[in-house]
């Protein structure tokens, strides 16, 4: 009975996200006329997909209940997103958070107030999850290196925060394709953490052959 409901939760959310993004799609096709009978935020589609981020009972579901609130682009739910991106209490929701702001990047509907989502994921990789750092790094590709590179080098430079907490910093530099976060990298080299040099020094292999 257990796992019926799982399957007709996960089919409602994704019929829910599909007419979102449909009625999106005719949007556009119409100028962005809106079509109050799909596409109109309604406090019940926001309950269910806030729900579902928070107490799903996989990662999948989660993951697409935070698409569909990304999808939603209203201020209620991005305060539900950037909530459980904040929360140290619920990893699973603010894991499913930046799995579908990674997802987002394929999306062809534009995510409004994305800035918001920042710092958030900046202060992930200061905790102690190793894998919540990575993820949190691989969404923060959804922005331009110049709006990311002065927190994210204040982080790696600090020498009072802990290897690991830099070594995360290190792995977000690592996937930036700019010029600048190469010479970030190779800066570090001769860092005085042995540990922090050596993975800058294994970052640079990885990414650029170096």
């Amino acid at each position: 009975m257990r796992l019926r409901f799982r399957r007709v939760s996960a089919y409602f959310i994704y019929v829910l996200i599909l007419s979102q993004v449909v009625c999106s799609q005719q949007d556009v096709n119409r100028g962005g006329a809106r079509n109050n009978s799909g596409s109109e935020t309604t406090a019940r589609q926001l309950r269910i997909y806030r729900e579902t981020l928070l107490q799903g009972s996989g990662v999948d579901i989660r993951v697409d209940a935070a698409v569909g609130l990304l999808l939603q682009n209203t201020d209620q739910s991005r305060d539900v997103l950037i909530a459980a991106l904040e929360s140290d209490e619920n990893p699973l929701a603010r894991q499913a958070v930046c799995k579908a702001l990674i997802k987002s990047r394929g999306l062809s509907q534009t995510i409004d107030s994305l800035e918001l989502f920042r710092d958030p994921l900046l202060e992930i990789l200061r905790g102690p999850s190793q894998e919540q750092a990575e993820l949190a790094s691989e969404a923060m590709l959804l922005f331009d290196y110049s709006e990311l590179a002065e927190p994210l080098l204040q982080i790696i430079n600090n020498k009072e925060l802990t290897s690991d907490v830099r070594i995360n910093g290190i792995y977000a530099l690592q996937l930036r394709p700019e010029p600048s976060a190469l010479r970030g990298l190779i800066g570090l080299l001769d860092d005085s953490d042995a540990e922090v040099a050596k993975a800058a020094e294994t970052a640079l292999q990885e990414a650029f052959g170096i």
